[in-house]
């Protein structure tokens, strides 16, 4: 193995047992600089000094040869944003036709789940104050307004929070319970994935090219991810025609309140009818695989 992959490797399994290089040198018993020049590939170390640093990683050399070997996927299927890479014992889903190894992924979902995550809370604080302000100035309907969008975003990063995991970019096999295949009616196929996340079960989807169905129905049953080639149906676009009445009937508080008020009604309707229909499935598909927790 050449001083580049050795050093990715070393510097990914520091990063997968929560280490600093302070800390691995410290248990490794190496000099801090030792480490940075093994991280930026900067000389090769000696072979008791590589021993040493493995072994405090919980690996060795001939370990880290036999998984650089090894460690292609079985087959990869290309989704409408995402691939996924299926391996013997894994999933690997991302933006690459490559699949990188999970370190790498798994800190690429970490970063845009927190640069998410700071976008929505500015956008919350942001309403808040413009909400408090506009109060304060005797301004009811914009203040009402302001404190909607205050609170849909609010509700968007309790989802975020409690379903980030819908993003996962790395299911174990055996955490399977069960996968489907349905047609949404909109140009898309979903791949469905319910899987065991410690004490809850949860859902990952890829999303596929309707054309694309019979290709990936093969590839999907070959390796074992499919029973059969049966296509469910999606039914969120009902919930949307449930919800056309409800929103038309918010139309009389026109009389009543100003324009920002109903948009701001609308749009909490509208988050509501999300959340009922998230909160259902979650706990349907706890009960439905309450024995595989």
């Amino acid at each position: 193995m050449n001083i580049e992959k050795l050093s990715q490797k070393i510097k990914e399994l520091r990063k997968m047992k929560c280490l600093s290089q302070e800390e691995l040198a410290t248990q490794a018993g190496v000099s801090l600089r030792t480490i940075q020049r093994v991280e930026k590939a900067e000389n090769t170390p000696s072979g008791e000094t590589l021993k040493r640093i493995l072994t405090t990683l919980g690996t060795s050399y001939e370990t880290l040869i036999a998984e650089t070997i090894t460690e292609k996927p079985l087959r990869t299927l290309q989704g409408v944003k995402e691939y996924l890479h299926i391996f013997s014992d894994k999933l690997i889903i991302n933006r690459s036709v490559i699949p990188e190894n999970i370190t790498k992924t798994y800190e690429k979902s970490i970063s845009f789940l927190f640069k998410t995550l700071g976008v929505v809370f500015i956008g919350t604080l942001l309403f808040s104050i413009i909400a408090v302000v506009l109060f304060f100035l005797d301004n009811t309907d914009l203040a009402i307004f302001a404190t909607g969008f205050a609170t849909i975003f609010l509700i968007v990063t309790f989802l975020i929070m409690w379903f980030s995991s819908g993003t996962a970019p790395y299911i174990e096999r055996k955490h399977i319970v069960a996968t489907k295949i349905e047609n949404t009616k909109l140009g898309n196929i979903h791949f469905i994935i319910a899987y065991r996340d410690g004490k809850r079960i949860k859902e990952r989807v890829i999303a596929f090219e309707t054309r694309d169905l019979i290709y990936i129905q093969e590839g999907l049953i070959s390796e074992n991810l499919l029973e059969n080639d049966k296509v469910g149906r999606n039914y969120d676009t009902l919930i949307i025609i449930f919800s056309i009445p409800i929103l038309s009937s918010l139309t009389r508080f026109s009389d009543k309140f100003d324009f920002p008020v109903v948009i701001t009604l609308w749009s909490l309707t509208g988050i509501i009818c999300i959340i009922i229909k998230v909160i259902i499935k979650s706990i349907r598909n706890n009960k439905k695989y309450a024995q595989s927790l």
